[in-house]
């Protein structure tokens, strides 16, 4: 998988309404993007910043599946062009995330043409989306810790119903996947408030509370909502971990064995709920 960055020009193509009403945009092709590469769109005047990062659905589209043309501001460099491919939204920034300050700062040595980002500037991207999503948790984690356990009684069970995946929200220009404080209360309650990779480890009583300390785990992180047609935020996708295994989880050298463990005892909760993935899969978003 390569990523690319592609200027627009908003004199040429309306990019904002046509992804603000569409979910999958056709664009002009580079000969060498192929399907499943990574695509960033980087704004022009005045906004100059990368304000979009896109998946390719498709490429050599024919002419006559193009649907977007009334985004075409000027035809000239647009119809007619040849080869199309679709593009899919997957997070849209702010003005001020990846500016074109930042990004020359970064890797980034030029905005003209289609071609394939550095390493560097890969990485910086990475890094400035990640800080707004840990910012989140963290902020979720508060409200967990300070809420009221006394009064879960009994032991949640798991409902097996799909729930409507939500639309995000857009933080800081990262798109934010919300959370429901009840839902990660549940899970905990679900694994009486024990670590579930292991029911020995040792935890705490929390303050105020009979519960033992343990931590809501989205197995499936939220950050990939948009391979799902269903909310991943569902008692049968959190795992209650204790703090050690939870931060192992997050920061360690080598997770696959507690991935593996919790995937196998979740796989069948997670497809009665529309969620379906391999543990090859699972594996591959924590690298």
């Amino acid at each position: 998988m390569a990523e690319w960055l592609i200027p627009c020009n908003m004199k040429i193509y309306d990019v904002y309404n046509a992804f603000n009403e569409l979910k999958a945009i056709d664009w002009k092709q580079s000969s060498s993007i192929k399907c499943g590469d990574i695509v960033y769109i980087y704004v022009g005047k005045p906004i100059s910043a990368i304000m979009y990062k896109c998946y390719v659905n498709k490429t050599d589209k024919p002419k006559v599946e193009i649907d977007d043309s009334k985004y075409v501001i000027d035809g000239t460099t647009y119809t007619n062009y040849g080869r199309y491919m679709e593009l899919e939204v997957l997070e849209k920034y702010g003005e001020t995330l990846l500016t074109y300050k930042n990004i020359f700062e970064n890797g980034e040595t030029q905005v003209r043409g289609p071609h394939i980002i550095s390493d560097e500037l890969a990485k910086y991207i990475d890094n400035v989306t990640e800080k707004t999503a840990n910012a989140q948790d963290e902020q979720f984690f508060i409200q967990i810790v300070n809420s009221d356990f006394s009064g879960n009684k009994k032991r949640f069970a798991f409902k097996g119903i799909a729930r409507k995946k939500q639309e995000p929200l857009l933080i800081k220009g990262c798109k934010i996947y919300r959370r429901d404080r009840k839902v990660a209360i549940n899970a905990l309650s679900h694994a009486d408030y024990k670590c579930e990779v292991d029911l020995n480890h040792e935890v705490f009583i929390r303050k105020n509370s009979d519960k033992g300390y343990t931590e809501p785990h989205h197995l499936i992180p939220l950050a990939f909502s948009d391979k799902f047609n269903v909310s991943l935020d569902v008692e049968e996708n959190i795992v209650s971990l204790c703090s050690n295994c939870h931060n192992r989880i997050h920061y360690g050298a080598e997770v696959k064995d507690i991935l593996a463990k919790l995937y196998f005892e979740r796989k069948s909760h997670l497809e009665k709920v529309g969620i379906v993935i391999t543990l090859e899969e699972l594996l591959e978003m924590y690298k």
